[in-house]
């Protein structure tokens, strides 16, 4: 996202054909706060998030812009995200965050979803 690069491990879960997740995190290499992201691959309503301290500071796809998510042998990519803070699910309104891209690599599958 813009300067910033993150480095994650992540599980990727594909409990039906038609559902993929991905779960992971990290560091902030610059910080060494900890980075979670959280990405769903769903042609109806694909989602990226990004957490930051701990949570605290939540980074996610705009709701103004078009999000494609696409996997392909294993690899998820999104291109060109309008990535925002503080988002109203309700107004959409927003603070920008920075355009950016999300490159994640499956080595394979898990069939169950996490529990929360």
């Amino acid at each position: 996202m813009d300067e910033a690069t993150y480095e994650v491990s992540v599980t990727c879960y594909r409990p039906n054909p038609d559902v993929v997740l991905v779960t992971g995190g990290g560091f902030d290499p610059e910080s060494e706060e900890v980075v979670k992201v959280y990405i769903d691959v769903d042609d109806d309503s694909p989602y990226v998030g990004i957490y930051l301290n701990n949570g605290e500071t939540v980074i996610e796809a705009s709701l103004s812009e078009p999000l494609d998510v696409f996997m392909q042998d294993g690899v998820i990519r999104a291109a060109a995200i309008r990535f925002v803070r503080d988002l109203d699910l309700e107004t959409g309104l927003s603070t920008p965050a920075g355009f950016g891209e999300v490159e994640i690599i499956c080595r394979g599958f898990e069939e169950t979803l996490p529990t929360q």
